[in-house]
């Protein structure tokens, strides 16, 4: 996170619990509101799956299923 900003680099950051340290240097911070890493693990691909899907429907519109 520290070198991605000395470059001049937006950063997103998928964690868990309060995110740590690096929660702090983040500009987004997404979390998962667990201490379980399965659980966290579970969020992340969903939210994985969805960034995915929207990203896809930005630049190809109406491309997709449904």
């Amino acid at each position: 996170m520290q070198r991605a900003r000395a470059q001049g680099m937006g950063t997103v950051l998928f964690s868990g619990g309060t995110g740590g340290k690096a929660a702090a240097l983040a500009d987004v911070v997404i979390l998962s509101p667990s201490t379980e890493t399965q659980h966290i693990q579970e969020v992340h691909t969903a939210l994985g799956h969805i960034l995915c899907a929207l990203v896809e429907e930005a630049l190809f519109p109406g491309f997709g299923p449904g």
